[in-house]
């Protein structure tokens, strides 16, 4: 086992060995790199998308069904871009520069838990604690928009952190974790481009 936090319960699909962080740092990874050097076009394309788009589903449509279940409150939507191996194009349509820099990283479009979405969270959203599927994969958070102060968050096994628009949060979502936006009604949605792709850890080989 390489060294890391403890875990208080393995995910569905485990993978011995591999190194464990709640968070890791995003200049390790240069899908984050070309996704916050475009951050502004790419929050562009979203914000299109958000006020023309008809393609929102709640959580667990476009996600394991299991996700809508951990909902305690609120609204937790999402628009998907790629899944199992295929984009979709009426998305793409949208987000040009978003598919473009996603289709130059096999990480995620040669990868069967490869996953891209703009997931958004209402005002007045709770989402608890949950476990994702694998820790062979990593979870890349674009924030493109983003409530005043912190009200918006994320916890990973009681490692807490704020989204920066603009930014990318890298994290390891098969260590249980939270997200919640307290805002008040006003305060406008947490928007973030969510992408999962391989653990670096994970050799051609296994792939």
């Amino acid at each position: 086992e390489a060294e890391g936090p403890p875990r208080p319960s393995k995910p569905e699909h485990y993978v011995p060995g591999l190194e464990a962080k709640h968070f890791w740092h995003s200049s390790d990874f240069p899908l984050a790199a070309d996704l916050e050097a475009a951050s502004s076009v790419l929050a562009a394309e979203i914000s299109a998308l958000r006020s023309r788009s008809d393609g929102w589903k709640p959580v667990g449509q476009h996600t394991r069904q299991g996700d809508r279940e951990v909902v305690e409150q609120g609204n937790w939507t999402d628009a998907l871009i790629f899944r199992m191996g295929r984009f979709q194009e009426e998305t793409c349509a949208w987000l040009p520069k978003t598919c473009e820099i996603l289709r130059r990283h096999p990480e995620v479009t040669a990868n069967p838990m490869g996953l891209a979405l703009i997931s958004e969270l209402a005002p007045g959203t709770e989402v608890r604690e949950h476990l994702g599927f694998s820790n062979a994969r990593i979870t890349f958070h674009l924030a493109v928009a983003v409530p005043p102060g912190e009200a918006a968050g994320i916890q990973v096994a009681g490692d807490r952190r704020s989204w920066q628009e603009g930014r990318v949060l890298v994290f390891d979502d098969s260590f249980p974790h939270a997200v919640w936006h307290r805002g008040p009604q006003g305060s406008g949605p947490r928007v973030v481009l969510l992408v999962r792709g391989w653990h670096p850890g994970v050799g051609q080989e296994e792939r």
